[in-house]
């Protein structure tokens, strides 16, 4: 994008993003979820539910009422992806778009209550200087091979990074085999934080794994 840098909404503004993504750790990534959102202190995550395995949607709608509850309850933020019909029927505060999903200005039109997310992986939209993007956060990726999944085309690696990025006043976070220490060179390259599947879901402690990203202190 082109001009300054714009700040964001500070309350969409998180120190981490984890992605509960029931295809690549299994459905007990619920659980895991819960029970890190009652590690963690309040607002310093969103977390984006996914779920691409077929489940069927009354399922999908009571994880999400259980995801929604502790979220409230931790101060935390919940997201769906994809779907706008879940987002709403289960109160979530917002859904998080692929990169060749709905048009995020649309469903910001039809749905002005609810946030927008939406990943990108080659370069963040102009908007003939417009001083914000049409989204409400961005996830920016793969940096390097995932933790959770194999790789699928080229890592951005940190250069890429920067590239995407540009001057986006969106909050934009770094995915794609992301490990706490990597902070710092997320923030070098322009991202306010991190995000993560594999970094904390599916490993032995996910509460431990994910005040570990915490610890780290932005730059």
């Amino acid at each position: 994008m082109n001009g300054e840098r714009v700040e964001a909404d500070p309350s969409l503004i998180v120190r981490l993003v984890l992605i509960a993504d029931v295809g690549a750790i299994g459905p007990r990534v619920i659980d895991e979820a819960i029970a890190v959102l009652a590690a963690v202190p309040p607002r310093s995550i969103l977390l984006i539910e996914r779920d691409k395995t077929g489940t069927d949607d009354r399922t999908r709608l009571t994880r999400l009422v259980r995801l929604r509850a502790a979220t409230r309850a931790a101060g935390c933020r919940l997201a769906v992806n994809t779907r706008v019909d879940l987002a709403l029927a289960s109160e979530a505060d917002g859904v998080h778009l692929p990169e060749d999903g709905l048009d995020p200005m649309l469903v910001h039109a039809r749905f002005p209550g609810l946030r927008v997310g939406r990943s990108y992986h080659q370069a963040l939209p102009d908007h003939g200087g417009a001083p914000r993007l049409p989204v409400d956060w961005a996830l920016v990726g793969p940096i390097r091979a995932p933790h959770s999944k194999p790789l699928v085309g080229e890592a951005l690696g940190f250069d890429g990074l920067a590239r995407v990025i540009g001057h986006a006043p969106t909050p934009v976070y770094a995915l794609g085999g992301m490990l706490p220490d990597d902070l710092a060179a997320a923030q070098r390259a322009g991202a306010t934080g991190l995000a993560t599947i594999g970094g904390v879901f599916g490993t032995r402690a996910p509460e431990r794994a994910a005040l570990e990203y915490l610890r780290r202190r932005p730059a």
